[in-house]
Formats: structure tokens, sequence, C-alpha cells
């Protein structure tokens, strides 16, 4: 039940940041209005007067605050336990394009919910545009706490991919994978997917 409302409250808090946003809407005209864009980065589609704007990292991964919703899976590393799933809420901030700290909550059920934080540091590496959004694959690693009636230390490391629409105000959609390292519980796999509204 706990992980039906997580997933319901991230993705009304989603609903709710998007319209919230000035210059969002998912509208990429009333996006741009206020930017300007590289003269080799835009071009008028043919037979009207809008611009069209190609994906551009530098726009896309911007310094700033980011808050996310995810879906997560937890995989023990024993064959007592059980795996779960759950969500969580994240938020980031990014000093430069590449550096960043991110702070996140999840739970998953399992005989009993596994209440999971963590505050990493990220890098990510922003490539050139492809298809139709900005992409950059990302390594972090920090520390945290595990939750199940008792309090665990932790550190994580991992690697992901995150993609941002230039169209749709920079919100991003991510998959990452941790591995967890507990002080005196037993390891365990953290898989995530969700989003970034950037702010």
């Amino acid at each position: 039940m706990k992980n039906i409302l997580v997933a319901i409250v991230s993705l009304g808090l989603f609903g709710v940041a998007s319209q919230a946003q000035t210059g969002w809407n998912w509208d990429s005209q009333s996006y741009y209005a206020g930017q300007t864009a590289p003269s080799n980065q835009d071009y008028y589609d043919q037979g009207s007067q809008v611009p069209v704007y190609n994906v551009d990292p530098s726009i896309c991964f911007e310094p700033g605050w980011d808050f996310g919703g995810y879906f997560s899976a937890m995989f023990p590393n024993d064959s007592v336990r059980s795996s779960g799933i759950g969500g969580g809420i994240l938020l980031s901030y990014f000093f430069d394009r590449n550096i960043g700290l991110e702070f996140n909550y999840a739970t998953h059920g399992q005989s009993e919910a596994q209440h999971v934080v963590h505050a990493n540091a990220v890098y990510r590496l922003p490539i050139n545009s492809c298809f139709c959004g900005a992409w950059a694959p990302y390594v972090f690693g920090g520390g945290g706490f595990l939750a199940n009636g008792e309090f665990d230390s932790l550190f994580d490391i991992g690697a992901g991919l995150e993609v941002r629409f230039q169209s749709w105000g920079s919100v991003a959609l991510f998959t990452d994978y941790s591995y967890n390292f507990v002080e005196k519980n037993l390891d365990f796999s953290q898989l995530r997917a969700g989003f970034k509204l950037p702010f």
C-alpha cells in the first residue's frame, strides 16, 4: 500500500510541477520564447516561420535544481530475503553540466518495508544530440542508510543513463543501477527508472 501511495504522490507532484514551472506547459514555443538559441542550432521548418531547434546538450544540461520521482526495485544479495518493488523521490543540484549532488528516498515492499536514503555525488557526461533528446551517461556514489526496524549505514556505487527533452523544457527520463554495501545487514542491488523536473 505504501508503494502505491509513493507512486501516486510522485506522479501527482510531476503534474503539479509541470504546470507550475514558468514557461513549460509542454509547449516548445513558450519554452523558447525567452531563450536565444545559437545561430547554428535553429532553422525554419519548410513552409512556416516557426523555428525548429536541434537538441542541444548545453541547453538541456544546465546547472541548477531537479526534482524527480521514480519506480524502484530492490534485490537482496542472498537467497533468503525476497526482492521488493516500490518507489521514491529525489532532489539534486548540479554545479555545472557535469558535477552534482543528489539526495533520494525510496521504500520497498518486502516481508517488512525497506526504507533507503542516499546522498550521492554524481558525474554525468552529456553527449551530442541524437534521436529526440540530449543524452548523458552518468556515474554516482555516496552514502546513506537502510531502515527496516533498525538502522544500518551503507555506501553505494552505480551508473545510469539520462535523456532530456529540450522541447519539453529539459524534462528528463532516467534509469540507473546501483550496488549497496550495508554495514550489518545484507548487501543489495537497486534498479531505478523515473523522471526529473528542472526548476
